[in-house]
């Protein structure tokens, strides 16, 4: 997990990454579900905080960060579809869970 303004959050590539899915499958899915509660798109000024609390990619030009709940509904959804979560290290997978 990212941390983001305090909160706690994952970006898309994360969790493509954790459950081998295209970004794409989870961008589709973000459009179902309310964006402020369980995630943000990020550009400008907050992207550069993400990016520097972070220390991720400087790049990344935009980015959708999704919050607990949102995560959640995620990872439901992708489990129906038949996506595992598929990483090697189980701390990782604790993060995700």
């Amino acid at each position: 997990m990212l941390d983001y303004l305090d909160k706690p959050v994952t970006i898309v590539k994360e969790i493509a990454k954790a459950y081998r899915c295209s970004d794409k499958v989870i961008l589709d899915y973000l459009d179902c579900i309310p964006k402020g509660e369980d995630y943000d798109g990020l550009m400008g000024e907050d992207l550069r905080i993400l990016k520097e609390d972070n220390a991720l990619d400087k790049s990344i030009c935009n980015s959708y960060v999704i919050y607990p709940s949102g995560l959640k509904k995620i990872k439901r959804y992708l489990e129906k579809r038949g996506y595992k979560l598929a990483l090697e290290n189980p701390k990782e997978a604790l993060l995700i869970k």
